[in-house]
């Protein structure tokens, strides 16, 4: 069946007449929506010819005479003497208008949350007045939009706005899944109907399994310092991002280790848009000198969250002189 998506198609064919015959005197069209019967009574439209080739041009799509759908086109011819084509002979095409793109409407993810740890679904309703050829499914990396992975989707074929979704399609999350990393996502739709127009409908995903990467780096471990004022380090998260942080101070003495106490408001970390972080350490926090540990915790806006420690050695005390001779 062919398929029109001009503003303007010309329609044409030929009569065949024998020799010696009066001639073609005019032609006769009709055309009907795709299935309609003739009945008894149609309405021709006939046009004047003394040619055995004939030829008619109509207006296409929305709004026009011919609009989207499929149709039937019917011709007969008239001679000189009156002589008409018969019923059983008249010469007759099915044929498409498609003027429009495919539909892609109501796409969303399988929960009102945008970021995911497992298993999730896309779903939405596709349709095209004549049907459609693919459906593609594309997964590209937002960050530098380069291709995941792609697959297609079969038997999608619907010619009128579906009452349910008739998209569905799941998207693995994993080492064995479709999206492996964590990372922010652009899920792409592109629809093609049977004349090649095309609509490509994205939805952004963040796909979060793990908690922030988290470096200490203003000490390392069993440093030993006579002061701790503030602590720094850095932290990265490729997916959801980084939400919060906290420190916790332990002193240990002998067999015993204790939280040295403070306000939650003085354990907040200062964390920085490019993930830098630091915190200031209240005055007079270490009072013992003696090994401490200092932990770090840092959260994801997926809630997952990840802790770092560095132990160290506190001393403070001024070394002691004694003049043994003379």
């Amino acid at each position: 069946i062919m398929a029109i998506n001009k503003e303007e198609f010309t329609f044409a064919g030929t009569t065949t007449e024998e020799e010696g015959e009066s001639g073609v005197a005019s032609y006769s069209y009709i055309i009907l929506p795709e299935g309609t019967e003739l009945g008894e009574n149609p309405e021709w439209t006939t046009v004047d010819s003394t040619t055995t080739n004939w030829s008619f041009k109509k207006t296409i799509g929305k709004g026009n005479e011919l609009a989207e759908g499929s149709w039937t086109i019917y011709v007969k011819a008239t001679d000189k003497a009156g002589n008409e084509t018969p019923k059983e002979n008249y010469s007759s095409v099915n044929f498409d208008i498609d003027k429009e793109a495919p539909v892609v409407k109501e796409v969303a993810l399988s929960s009102q949350t945008s970021t995911y740890s497992a298993n999730f679904s896309i779903n939405g309703k596709i349709y095209d007045t004549n049907g459609i050829a693919t459906v593609k499914i594309t997964i590209l990396n937002s960050k530098d939009n380069s291709e995941v992975t792609n697959w297609s989707v079969e038997n999608i074929n619907a010619t009128e706005e579906p009452t349910e979704n008739n998209f569905v399609q799941e998207i693995s999350v994993g080492d064995d899944g479709k999206i492996k990393q964590d990372g922010n996502y652009n899920i792409q739709i592109s629809v093609t109907d049977k004349v090649g127009k095309e609509t490509v409908v994205t939805q952004n995903v963040t796909v979060d399994r793990t908690g922030p990467i988290v470096e200490i780096s203003s000490h390392t471990e069993n440093d030993v310092v006579n002061a701790v004022k503030t602590i720094s380090g850095t932290a990265s998260d490729e997916g959801s991002g980084l939400e919060s942080g906290t420190y916790k101070l332990y002193y240990t003495e002998g067999e015993t280790t204790q939280e040295i106490p403070l306000t939650a408001e003085q354990c907040k970390l200062n964390i920085k848009a490019n993930g830098n972080w630091d915190a200031t350490i209240p005055d007079n926090t270490l009072q013992n000198q003696g090994k401490y540990k200092i932990e770090v915790s840092i959260k994801d806006k997926a809630g997952f969250e990840t802790t770092k420690s560095v132990n160290i050695v506190y001393d403070n005390a001024l070394p002691q002189l004694k003049i043994t001779a003379p």
